[in-house]
């Protein structure tokens, strides 16, 4: 019998689990929370397989939202790289109440040595009359191989 299919335990201690995890909270217009961090560095690879983002309420009814960038919906969360909330590597975007999330088939790797934050932002208000504040939580892993 091979023990090629078994992971030894040498091989498991370098496997770490990075949480993403942000409990229900008030995203008002305008922000950017930051998570989580991870740094790769040459050798390394971080995996991405599971990131969903539950928008629970929306705290300001009666607004009609608009988007900032049209293609994040009202919020969204990303992977980026460093610290600017800038095109992110993986997103999950959403412009209605409920659960969004990566489709769990398909695995996102990074493999570039550097610093990775992930980030929920607020998308909307191009003016203050069209901004909306909203109930939002997040929760995922991140696999970091060395």
């Amino acid at each position: 019998m091979s023990t090629a299919t078994y992971i030894t335990p040498e091989r498991y201690a370098k496997v770490v689990d990075i949480p993403v995890c942000l409990p229900e909270t008030a995203l008002r217009r305008g922000n950017v929370l930051q998570i989580a961090s991870f740094q790769i560095t040459a050798g390394q690879r971080a995996v991405v397989r599971l990131i969903d983002m539950n928008i629970v309420k929306v705290l300001t009814p009666g607004i009609v939202p608009d988007n900032i960038n049209s293609s994040y919906g009202w919020c969204y969360v990303g992977v980026f790289a460093g610290y600017m909330a800038a095109s992110p590597f993986i997103v999950v975007a959403a412009s209605a109440v409920g659960v969004t999330g990566l489709m769990s088939c398909c695995e996102k790797i990074i493999a570039s040595p550097g610093l990775y934050t992930v980030k929920l932002v607020n998308n909307t208000g191009k003016t203050a009359e069209t901004a909306i504040d909203m109930s939002v939580c997040v929760t995922g892993v991140i696999k970091l191989y060395a």
